[in-house]
């Protein structure tokens, strides 16, 4: 279907492949952070290497992209009243950099 196409390309143009590890954390030494556990039940920590600097906020996305979420100055939040599903986690520093992760609830 067309929406299913929709998404695809968004994931293809915004999450680039290799960037996600999908079985137990998002992110990766490139990215200067990773997103654990990943899967999760509702509970999420992020871990930054110092090049990444200080985790600022960290937002709960749709796939759609829309704001559901955010958290600042803290390295932990929980989704738990969150449905099931596929949420894109973005995680911005002091400097304004962001780093975009697929996570998995369930």
């Amino acid at each position: 279907n067309q929406f299913g196409d929709a998404i695809s390309v968004f994931w293809q143009m915004f999450i680039p492949q290799g960037f996600v590890n999908n079985t137990t954390e998002a992110g990766s030494a490139a990215t200067g952070l990773k997103i654990f556990p990943n899967p999760t039940t509702g509970d999420l920590s992020v871990e930054t290497l110092a090049e990444f600097g200080t985790v600022q906020t960290i937002d709960v996305l749709t796939v759609t992209g829309k704001s559901i979420l955010s958290v600042s100055n803290t390295r932990s939040m929980s989704i738990h009243d969150l449905q099931s599903g596929i949420y894109l986690i973005r995680v911005s520093n002091e400097n304004g950099k962001s780093v975009f992760c697929r996570v998995v609830k369930y």
